[in-house]
């Protein structure tokens, strides 16, 4: 694959970011994800080739892919990286089925997808266990690749491909979730710069701090993802020590 960018996580945030949370729960076991370019209402099936791809940029009246360079960038991060992700699971993970589908739709419901038979809408981005897809509301999730930049790419979907990952090894619903989550995304994120797949640029570290940022809540209840501190503190763990501590260390215990 080509190489990507990513950033070097500080468990430090900056107090800028304050105040940036935006709720990303969602249906039938749909947590912060990730998603594919392209027209609201779109299916892209899992594989490095994506189809029926928009080239009008969300929420604009952009009507070419190529003059807007956000959407470009975003598009092709999406293609290599949701491939990259599925290989590293089924390197990790024995028998490792990854998500069928990236599914789009639009945050004010004019256009929707569904999990478990329910609508899906609002901004969010989220993996749907029921049907193994990834869902993305993909006006926002081209709204927070202006604002933040493409890192926001790389944490949302190796956050999501941990829930992924959880589906695969079976665990169960419990208050970590979402930070062990968070940890396999740190994980994943260190081992592949490890690898040389993903290298690290200037800027990428505040990036990744305000996309941890924007999806963080008061961590305690169903569906919600976390302080701050914390989730700094999960992805830092994982980049850390690696996929396999953060089975004990964010485990249903």
């Amino acid at each position: 694959m080509s190489v990507r960018r990513m950033a070097a996580l500080s468990v430090v945030m900056a107090a800028a970011l304050g105040g940036c949370g935006v709720s990303t729960s969602g249906a039938e076991r749909a947590t912060a994800a990730g998603g594919g370019p392209g027209a609201a209402g779109s299916t892209y099936p899992r594989s490095s080739t994506t189809t029926g791809s928009s080239t009008t940029a969300p929420g604009t009246s952009n009507p070419d892919v190529a003059n807007d360079p956000v959407l470009k960038k975003m598009q092709a991060d999406l293609e290599s990286l949701t491939q990259t992700l599925d290989d590293y699971w089924a390197g990790k993970v024995d028998g490792y089925q990854p998500p069928q589908a990236v599914e789009t739709y639009l945050a004010d419901g004019s256009s929707t997808v569904t999990c478990g038979g329910r609508p899906v809408t609002g901004p969010n981005a989220a993996f749907c266990g029921s049907d193994n897809t990834v869902l993305v509301a993909i006006d926002w999730f081209y709204e927070q690749n202006q604002k933040i930049g493409d890192t926001f790419t790389y944490f949302v979907l190796a956050h999501e491909w941990g829930h992924s990952a959880q589906a695969n090894l079976g665990v169960p619903d419990n208050p970590n979730i979402e930070l062990q989550a968070d940890c396999f995304a740190g994980a994943f994120l260190q081992d592949e710069i490890d690898a040389g797949q993903l290298t690290e640029e200037p800027g990428d570290e505040q990036e990744l701090n305000q996309s941890i940022a924007l999806a963080s809540n008061d961590f305690g209840t169903k569906e919600k993802h976390g302080t701050l501190a914390q989730r700094a503190t999960a992805v830092e763990y994982g980049r850390t020590n690696r996929g396999q501590a953060c089975v004990s260390q964010y485990g249903p215990g």
